[in-house]
């Protein structure tokens, strides 16, 4: 295996250039590393990858955050369950309920500003578990708290903000990824992030895990796609219709 790219780069898409952070902000970030933007331009990085060199399974990473104005990384926190390997994190939509101001708007004044998203949730993880965590980085401190457990562990998880607010969970396996029975979980979960409660949904026809992607289009359904087990590379498509 390849060593880990500790380098951290920033990408110009006007003038469609790369330029290397310095060394202060290098970081061995394993593979499928899971980073959200945050309302202060900084970067959170939840502890949510794959495998790699700079830290076996046994040992997972805590999250960070990369301050972009320092080009410096700092401890977060850790997680309550300890490794989130195979896991999957979201940015969560705030509780503060709308009507927001829209670019149409006659008399914007009736409206508000919509508020920035700092709260971010993590299910699912190495070894399957139906476990999930919030953390909200607009806190003085912000921790890992648990929340409720999904219906189902999971691991190799995709995951799909709905235009509603809600965080669909599409996918997942409970045994290995490259075991002839992977242990497929079928049936999906709706999250609603204002109660923190999880909903059973509709059950897919076409297992999903590893080198798989759930996608929201653009009338609000969700496109499955791909997987990759010991005995098949998945080619058969599936769309959900949330209610």
């Amino acid at each position: 295996n390849a060593a880990v790219v500790a380098q951290i780069q920033i990408y110009d898409p006007a003038a469609n250039t790369w330029t290397d952070l310095p060394v202060s902000a290098n970081k061995s970030l394993d593979i499928y590393p899971s980073l959200h933007l945050m309302p202060d331009g900084s970067i959170f990085y939840t502890g949510t990858r794959w495998d790699g060199s700079s830290n076996p399974w046994m040992s997972p990473p805590a999250s960070a955050r990369l301050n972009l104005t320092t080009k410096t990384w700092s401890t977060v926190d850790d997680h309550e369950i300890p490794d989130r390997t195979e896991g999957f994190s979201v940015l969560l939509p705030p509780f503060v309920p709308g009507p927001f101001i829209h670019e149409h708007d006659d008399i914007p004044k009736t409206r508000k500003e919509p508020p920035t998203l700092t709260r971010v949730l993590v299910v699912g993880g190495h070894g399957a578990t139906a476990t999930a965590e919030i953390i909200d980085m607009a806190d003085a401190a912000p921790a890992w708290r648990r929340t409720a457990d999904m219906n189902f562990a999971r691991r190799n998880v995709n995951g799909v903000l709905l235009p509603d607010g809600k965080f669909l969970v599409c996918s997942g396996i409970q045994h290995f990824k490259w075991d002839a029975n992977p242990g497929y979980v079928y049936k999906a979960e709706l999250f609603d992030p204002q109660v923190e409660s999880w909903t059973v949904a509709a059950p897919m026809t076409v297992g999903r895990q590893y080198h798989s992607v759930s996608l929201l289009l653009a009338h609000g359904r969700v496109l499955n796609v791909g997987s990759q087990s010991a005995v098949i590379r998945e080619m058969q498509m599936e769309v959900y219709s949330p209610p």
